[in-house]
């Protein structure tokens, strides 16, 4: 491959970071780790909580 092959390549496409190319019950993944980390937060909050006071 020629360098000029591969500039060629990489004006053709260009992808934005604005958009998700990949959904799951229209969310983006980035959407969806936020739900599970808040989930999993308060999750590890609550077990934290009750362990202190059954101590």
């Amino acid at each position: 491959m020629t360098k000029e092959a591969l500039i060629n390549q990489l004006k053709e496409v260009t992808v934005s970071c604005k958009d998700a190319t990949f959904k799951i019950f229209g969310l983006s993944l980035a959407t969806i780790n936020i739900f599970i980390s808040l989930i999993i937060t308060t999750i590890t909050i609550k077990l934290f909580l009750t362990y202190e006071k059954n101590k």
